[in-house]
């Protein structure tokens, strides 16, 4: 599809050429309803999670919320608002596994993938300060859950360097520097 020149008469290939675009525009359409749908599903599932008190359920709710974010995501890469539901939907399914489970296996990775997409948001995506800002502290948030000291520590550091009076923000980082054995600084 998309070579007309097989045709020898101009008004064939007009034909042909026409109809080339017109299938375009229909992919095009159908391109974008997939995205949007996947998008749509993606936040209903997460909506549908906050509204669970089962844990079990909770979790395959987010599971299909992430799913369905990423498939969006795959689409468009340039979903802000979708990159930051994606993250905050594996923050929220490793705080499933956080409260429930004391074993970390579960829960660290995931939290981990939810600062990778936070921070692609901090180093990439982010068009304005307020979601640079929110992703630049739940990337932080993310790594200091998952124990990731050293990772956590230089980001937390850098939403404080923004946001001095941000209380809640200076304990992570003390833990952080005790954590890592550098409690004088």
């Amino acid at each position: 599809l998309g070579d007309c020149s097989q045709f020898l008469s101009k008004r064939r290939q007009g034909e042909c050429k026409k109809g080339i675009q017109d299938f375009q525009k229909v992919r095009f359409q159908v391109d974008q309803f997939t995205r949007s749908k996947n998008v749509a599903l993606g936040r209903e599932a997460t909506k549908n999670a906050d509204a669970e008190t089962n844990m079990e359920n909770k979790r395959a709710y987010l599971e299909e919320a992430i799913m369905f974010l990423k498939r969006g995501l795959d689409q468009d890469p340039n979903l802000l608002g979708v990159r930051f539901d994606l993250a905050d939907a594996n923050f929220r399914m490793a705080r499933t596994w956080d409260t429930t489970v004391t074993d970390t296996t579960k829960a660290n990775p995931i939290y981990r993938e939810a600062a990778r997409v936070f921070m692609q948001l901090v180093n990439n995506d982010s068009t304005d300060a307020e979601t640079h800002d929110a992703a630049l502290y739940n990337a932080g948030q993310a790594l200091y859950a998952a124990g990731s000291w050293a990772q956590a520590l230089p980001v937390l550091q850098s939403y404080i360097a923004t946001h001095p009076r941000e209380a809640e923000t200076y304990p992570l980082v003390a833990r952080c520097l005790v954590e890592l054995k550098r409690p004088a600084d």
